[in-house]
């Protein structure tokens, strides 16, 4: 029996908010937990946890360090990453480019960083894009 392809995705604390980037988040997980059941993956998904304040939102993380929740969640057990921007850090950027240099599959869910991305567009009626 063939190996079922794991896409890992990665978020802050933001998930758990009912806010306009909380209610851009909810659909778009939704989104992506049916387009990898359709096509028959496995989905470990990551989301950081907030301990203080609204403002200081905790990414999941698979590098561990103070200003973010480390998870288990990355390159070793995940075939690609859906990184959900933006990621607040120069070495949190540093290290998924770094990924996708290696050729390892990375997409982001808006801009602001370099490589594939989805990002929703305001003005647009369908507000689908794909940049690579």
């Amino acid at each position: 029996m063939a190996k079922r392809p794991t896409i890992g995705v990665l978020a802050g604390s933001q998930v758990y908010y009912g806010t306009i980037l909380g209610n851009f988040i909810g659909p778009l997980l939704h989104g992506v937990a049916s387009a990898s059941e359709s096509r028959r993956c496995n989905l470990l998904l990551a989301c950081g946890m907030n301990r203080s304040s609204y403002t200081s939102a905790h990414p999941a993380w698979p590098v561990p360090s103070p200003e973010v929740d480390p998870v288990p969640v990355g390159p070793w057990n995940a075939d690609g990453l859906i990184v959900i921007n933006p990621l607040f850090s120069e070495a949190r950027s540093q290290y998924i480019q770094g990924l996708i240099t290696t050729g390892y599959p990375v997409v982001f869910t808006a801009t602001g960083e370099s490589g594939p991305t989805v990002a929703i567009d305001n003005e647009a009626p369908f507000v689908r894009h794909l940049h690579t």
